[in-house]
C-alpha cells in the first residue's frame, strides 16, 4: 500500500507542476531533499519543450536520463540552446548553491529569458534576491505527498483586480 501511495503522490505533484509550467515562463521550485523536485519537474515538462539541465553540484547523469532520456546537459549557464532547437527549456538545479559568476548569469537569463522558452529554478530554500525574485512568475513548494503553488503572477493579477473592484 505504501508503494501505491508514493506513486499517487508523485503523479499529483507532477500534475501540479505541469499545470504551473503551462501558464508560467519562469518558475522556482522549492522543497526539501528527496521530495521529487528534479525528477518531478523533468517529468512534468515532458510535452513542453526540449530540456537543458545545469547544476553547480555533482549529479548522476544516468539518474536524470532515467527521468528524461532526451535531457541535454550544460557546462555553463551562458551557453545558449542550439538555434534550431524548438521551445528550449532551461532547468537550473541547486540554484541556491550557484557560485557568484553563475548567479550573475542566472540573473541575466531570468531578467531576459530569450532564447529560452521557459526557465525553471530548483532550490531547497527560497532564494532571497532583489535581482532574481521580481522576475519569477511562480513559486511551487514540493512536499512529501503534494505540491503547493505559493505564488503566481496570474493569481496576483486576480487579487489586484478584486481589490480594485
Amino acid at each position: 500500500m505504501a508503494d501505491a501511495n508514493r506513486i499517487l503522490a508523485r503523479a499529483i505533484k507532477e500534475e501540479i507542476l505541469r499545470n504551473v509550467m503551462k501558464n508560467h515562463r519562469r518558475v522556482l521550485v522549492l522543497g526539501l531533499r528527496a521530495v521529487g523536485k528534479t525528477c518531478g519537474m523533468l517529468s512534468a515538462i515532458a510535452s513542453l519543450g526540449a530540456p537543458f539541465y545545469f547544476c553547480p553540484e555533482p549529479y548522476s547523469q544516468s539518474a536524470l536520463l532515467a527521468c528524461r532520456p532526451d535531457l541535454s546537459f550544460l557546462d555553463a549557464l551562458r551557453t545558449p540552446p542550439p538555434s534550431d532547437c524548438q521551445r528550449p527549456l532551461l532547468v537550473v538545479d541547486a540554484a541556491n548553491k550557484l557560485p557568484s559568476h553563475d548567479l550573475e548569469a542566472l540573473f541575466e537569463v531570468v531578467k531576459s529569458p530569450a532564447p529560452w522558452h521557459k526557465v525553471v529554478l530548483i532550490s531547497r530554500i527560497l532564494i532571497e534576491s532583489r535581482e532574481l525574485m521580481p522576475h519569477i512568475d511562480a513559486v511551487v513548494k514540493m512536499k512529501e505527498n503534494t505540491a503547493e503553488l505559493m505564488y503566481s503572477e496570474l493569481l496576483k493579477g486576480k487579487i489586484d483586480e478584486t481589490r480594485e473592484g
